[in-house]
């Protein structure tokens, strides 16, 4: 294949020299986390014992918390929601740790030391794998529109004078974790401002031949949740470090 065998807007792409000047730097003011949750992947999952009472005992960092909502309950499918944000839901694969807000404290977070607690507190569980998954706002319409239509006009042609709407997803396959970003469209509180929506997957496998060893394998990759979340907020803020074309 040959330069002039691709489309024209890639041809221009790949042919024309790189500008003197970075695309616009993201202020990180701008990067704002709406939610993160720990997912933990699990074989032969028992949802049926995840209730408010076994969470307020074993789980919760604080007593005080109001559930919302009524909790389901099922030996299929549990969730129990806070009217702080945070929900707890688990079926036969997996357990989620979540917690919701626009925008979050990163200063209270929760959903790591619960995790750690419900995961400790049922050992016996095979957890194959835990997930870091946060959601970043980029609240900069300036920024997220230069990004947008660069997304969409770099690699893809119009057609039929409409330009595509172009979602990209990276991948870094770290030797211990693979980390996950995708884009997507979006608007921010109903006030019609233009945004790009982040969100993340930092993939861990937990190690372990036995109970002793799958534990500490879980409390490890759980200490490492603010590491994770923090690389991959440094991932979105190198955004502004790319070079396109002019």
């Amino acid at each position: 294949m040959t330069a002039d065998s691709l489309p024209p807007a890639l041809r221009h792409a790949i042919t024309q020299p790189m500008t003197s000047d970075p695309f616009p730097a993201i202020d990180a003011s701008a990067l704002v986390l709406i939610g993160v949750s720990v997912v933990a992947v699990a074989e032969s999952n028992n949802p049926s014992i995840l209730n408010p009472d076994f969470l307020r005992e074993f789980v919760l960092p604080e007593q005080s918390w109001q559930v919302q909502d009524a909790p389901i309950c099922t030996p299929v499918y549990a969730r129990v929601s806070y009217a702080n944000g945070v929900s707890v839901q688990s079926d036969t694969n997996r357990v989620v740790f979540e917690q919701r807000g626009d925008p979050l404290d990163p200063t209270l977070l929760r959903v790591a030391t619960m995790a750690r607690r419900y995961l400790t507190a049922i050992p016996h569980v095979k957890y194959t794998a835990i997930g870091t998954n946060p959601s970043f706002l980029l609240a900069d319409a300036q920024y997220s529109d230069a990004l947008k239509n660069s997304m969409r006009t770099v690699l893809f042609p119009t057609h039929e004078d409409i330009y595509p709407v172009v979602l990209p997803k990276a991948i870094y396959a770290h030797s211990d974790r693979q980390i996950t970003v995708e884009t997507q469209h979006a608007q921010r509180g109903g006030t019609g401002d233009s945004s790009i929506l982040f969100r993340g997957n930092v993939h861990r496998v937990v190690q372990g031949n036995d109970q002793r060893e799958r534990t500490e394998s879980i409390t490890a990759i759980i200490d490492r949740f603010q590491v994770d979340l923090n690389d991959f907020r440094a991932i979105l803020g190198a955004l502004g470090q790319i070079r396109l074309p002019s």
